[in-house]
């Protein structure tokens, strides 16, 4: 319960996972106050283009790319003081995930597998919700030096938040081949789609 709690706290997560060693992207924390106050103070701490993301959701939901101050104003407007947001740097790349399982009480990174959106400016929720906008490499075409930065970030960010049984650790991959730590789903999804996958990547794992 702890670490879900943990791993659901996106800003909480990455200072944890950053401390154990993994590479994380810089967070600002959007506190509730005037809000041209906070898009100056925003943009003074991460520059565009920046993401807006909601600091406890799943799914890609209600994370928003902010290009220019007008943007980021606008995306402000839209904020529910009652809930928590944060802003960081909105990098570019690959999309990919890692799984990690326990077997005999030891973490095992699965093959990390990639998803490619095929109309979307990023893996939003809507490009999440229809087959036809992205594609997946299973595993992920990726050299063998990335897959292990990926394997190891993933492991070590599954023991660092206290994970236990299983975890997925969902990545951006830039176009050099570096591997950013986005955050941990803890209870990871159990769709039809989602256990193809787990268990495509688990059968391409040595035992």
């Amino acid at each position: 319960m702890a670490a879900s709690a943990i791993g659901m706290h996106k800003a909480f997560a990455k200072t944890i996972a950053a401390a154990a060693g993994v590479t994380v992207l810089p967070t600002f924390t959007l506190p509730a106050r005037d809000r041209d106050a906070l898009t100056q103070a925003i943009t003074s701490a991460v520059a565009f283009p920046l993401m807006r993301k909601p600091l406890s959701e799943g799914g890609s939901l209600g994370m928003t790319v902010c290009h220019d101050t007008a943007q980021l104003a606008a995306a402000l407007r839209t904020l529910d003081p009652a809930e928590g947001w944060f802003a960081e740097p909105f990098t570019t790349g690959t999309p990919v995930t890692c799984g990690v399982l326990e077997v005999d009480g030891s973490p095992m990174a699965l093959p990390p597998l990639a998803t490619i959106p095929t109309g979307a400016e990023f893996y939003d929720h809507a490009t999440k919700r229809d087959k036809t906008k992205y594609q997946y490499e299973r595993p992920a075409n990726l050299s063998s030096r990335t897959v292990d930065a990926i394997t190891a970030a993933a492991l070590t960010s599954h023991d660092a938040l206290g994970c236990s049984g299983h975890s997925r650790s969902d990545f951006i991959v830039t176009a050099a081949g570096r591997p950013i730590w986005l955050e941990a789903n803890t209870l990871p999804g159990l769709s039809r789609t989602c256990a193809t996958c787990w268990t495509s990547a688990a059968s391409r794992t040595p035992t």
